[in-house]
């Protein structure tokens, strides 16, 4: 059997590396979650990280070709043979009871036994066909999303290697209301007792930075170089550069800043949810406030300050102008507010 390193295009400027199995005449895969970036000009970091990366695939590769050396390899070849329905359940158990009815949907939609590999185009059109004859837009869109990260799991664990979510189009769903905290609401946070001070900590500075709960997870002080964030952003894949501000600098420690240590050691999500709300509860503020809240605030008040939608727009690491402009709309909307409160003369 033979073992190659190889690459899978994701994007215009990125490649997912996995492992190639050859053997008499059947191929297996196995990804390994490590990217790489393709641009044609790569910074220092780009080129280290690319640089690590490989180091890291050459290293799986050894491992398995020791263990397919001496007996103990076994094989990817046969896990499109899982049952769908079944890989479903194991990938989402644990993200949110909403999709205990995703997998009764899908359920009732296909009726049979469904395995991994015979997930097509046209299968996920019918069944976001069929959610839409019983479910809001929303609702369907959030189903179809379950269905995605399986799938994505599945390409990520080498069951399978064409992603049938490639020309498929989902529901649109009208834009929900942004929450977000203006500049006297972050100050009596700011002011305001937390029971949990790295909870605090890590909200305010992602109210500075527009990172997303995952990263701010992964976040650590050697991400911080050049009083700017370097981070490959956890949804996206994409590294981006945010520049620090100085007075976010108050909310970490300074003196760690290079060394491979974790920012923010913050609790489980939904604990961390609870903690932010009765902060907000405390300080008076009457909305709902999640970690999102903090990188809606940072996209709003960066716009109401006068930085260009462009420059938000790459601080968030949005690949799309229009998920930004929904931002604008907010500050468009408060600045009309803002003129309508002045009163008669």
């Amino acid at each position: 059997m033979k073992v190659h390193i190889r690459k899978k295009v994701i994007s215009k400027e990125r490649h997912s590396l996995y492992l190639e199995f050859y053997d008499k005449g059947t191929r297996s895969f196995e990804f390994l979650d490590l990217y790489t970036s393709s641009k044609a000009k790569l910074t220092p970091i780009e080129r280290k990280h690319n640089k690590e990366a490989f180091a890291k695939a050459e290293l799986v590769k050894s491992i398995r070709e020791y263990e397919i050396f001496n007996g103990t390899f076994s094989s990817n070849k046969n896990k499109n043979n899982t049952s769908f329905i079944d890989y479903l359940k194991s990938v989402t158990k644990n993200k949110g009871n909403y999709h205990k009815y995703v997998w009764r949907t899908f359920s009732e939609f296909i009726r049979r036994d469904i395995k991994i590999d015979e997930i097509n185009t046209q299968i996920l059109e019918g069944y976001r066909d069929y959610l839409q004859k019983k479910y809001s837009p929303k609702t369907v869109y959030q189903f179809i999303t379950s269905v995605k990260i399986a799938i994505n799991q599945a390409i990520s664990d080498g069951i399978i290697i064409k992603n049938p979510f490639i020309n498929f189009e989902n529901v649109k769903v009208p834009s929900s209301k942004r929450e977000y905290l203006t500049l006297e609401e972050l100050r009596k946070l700011n002011s305001t007792l937390c029971s949990n001070t790295t909870v605090k900590k890590s909200f305010l500075f992602a109210c500075y930075c527009g990172l997303r709960i995952s990263d701010l997870r992964r976040l650590k002080y050697n991400n911080i170089v050049n009083n700017q964030i370097v981070i490959f952003q956890k949804k996206t894949n994409e590294i981006i550069y945010i520049p620090i501000n100085e007075h976010a600098y108050k909310y970490i420690d300074n003196t760690k800043i290079g060394k491979e240590l974790q920012v923010f050691e913050l609790p489980p999500s939904t604990t961390s949810y609870y903690i932010i709300k009765r902060w907000a509860d405390h300080a008076k503020i009457n909305k709902n406030i999640s970690y999102h809240v903090a990188r809606h605030t940072f996209a709003t008040l960066q716009l109401s300050f006068g930085t260009d939608i462009y420059t938000v727009s790459k601080l968030l690491g949005h690949k799309n102008l229009e998920t930004t402009q929904i931002y604008a709309k907010i500050v468009d909307k408060t600045k009309v507010e803002a003129i309508n409160r002045m009163p008669p003369l």
